[in-house]
């Protein structure tokens, strides 16, 4: 298990397989202001369209899009590690 820092003193974590590919990229931590739970995020600004897009953490690991649910086994949004992940 390795840890990934995030704003706001927040750390996510994820399997040792997964840490050198989703350690390349800047994540933040993004509170659900509904729910209270926290998640980890990716922001990219795509310079031709002007249009930011947006990767969670726990799709990215899983390589899965908005279409496909994803579901933390222990209700942790920042436990991203594979085998708490499910579909």
């Amino acid at each position: 298990m390795r840890t990934i820092e995030l704003t706001q003193g927040y750390v996510a974590l994820v399997s040792d397989k997964d840490y050198s590919r989703v350690s390349r990229l800047a994540w933040h931590a993004k509170v659900d202001k509904r729910t209270g739970k926290v998640y980890a995020k990716h922001s990219e600004l795509n310079k031709q369209t002007g249009k930011v897009r947006k990767t969670w953490l726990h799709r990215f690991v899983l390589g899965v899009g908005s279409e496909v649910e994803v579901d933390h086994r222990d209700n942790d949004g920042l436990n991203c590690q594979r085998g708490n992940l499910r579909t």
